[in-house]
């Protein structure tokens, strides 16, 4: 795991506690990556951060690895074409930290 893997998940440590709202999500994904990412990919990001906000706050959703295969999918499917390519994995995980759906890493880990 990178130091900054590793200090992502010191800094969302925190916010697990307390239910982020949209926002918020937002706001800590776009401080944490330093990049510009294009207008197609960030509309993207940005949809994908309302939904698992959403999702996160129903009573009755829960996390399977079922969810996880599936958001993983997704993902891999709409950042097709995203240059660089560096730069997926790191936008996956801040979406993941920023959603709070840690349960899902596993899943994207291994289907790299």
């Amino acid at each position: 795991m990178s130091q900054h893997t590793l200090w992502l998940l010191r800094f969302t440590y925190k916010k697990l506690k307390e239910k982020l709202t949209v926002s918020d999500s937002k706001k800590l994904f776009h401080e944490q990556f330093p990049y510009v990412i294009p207008g197609l990919y960030k509309r993207i990001v940005d949809e994908m951060l309302v939904e698992l906000n959403l999702l996160n706050h129903q009573n009755a959703f829960i996390q399977d690895d079922l969810f996880c295969f599936g958001l993983t999918e997704t993902f891999k499917e709409l950042t097709k074409g995203y240059k660089p390519k560096e730069h997926i994995t790191s936008i996956f995980f801040l979406v993941i930290f920023s959603s709070s759906l840690f349960w899902c890493l596993e899943s994207f880990i291994n289907s790299s």
